[in-house]
């Protein structure tokens, strides 16, 4: 799956964590797979940029390789 390899990779790479949200069988709203990241107050500002930055670097290389 094309998010999994993303989350993968932003572990490996920027050393990230992060999940693809799961859906049961059983749920009635059937939303599309995502990406989760979870943000404390103890992040800055600039830990927030960083990995923004990451993400995009790491989502153009997944895509540049499909």
């Amino acid at each position: 799956m094309l998010l999994q390899e993303i989350v993968d990779r932003m572990l490996e790479d920027a050393a990230v964590l992060l999940t693809v949200s799961k859906r049961s069988l059983l749920d009635n709203c059937k939303l599309p797979a995502g990406i989760q990241l979870s943000v404390s107050a103890a992040h800055t500002k600039s830990d927030l940029l960083q990995v923004i930055q990451s993400l995009k670097s790491v989502v153009e290389a997944v895509l540049d390789r499909k």
